[in-house]
């Protein structure tokens, strides 16, 4: 899934958690990332910063 769909699913989603696989890792972003993290408070959201959307990827 490229950055540009990621932020497309993320725009319209407020209630659900998607995580998405890549590799062997399950992640999430977004609005899923601040979701998850409002009900299990021991993991810390990343920013990654993207060259494509020329802006962070929460």
């Amino acid at each position: 899934m490229t950055a540009k769909e990621i932020i497309q699913l993320e725009s319209s989603n407020y209630t659900n958690i998607y995580l998405l696989h890549e590799g062997v890792f399950g992640k999430a972003y977004e609005k899923s990332v601040f979701t998850f993290f409002s009900q299990i408070r021991c993991y810390k959201p990343v920013r990654k910063w993207l060259q494509v959307l020329k802006g962070d990827l929460k």
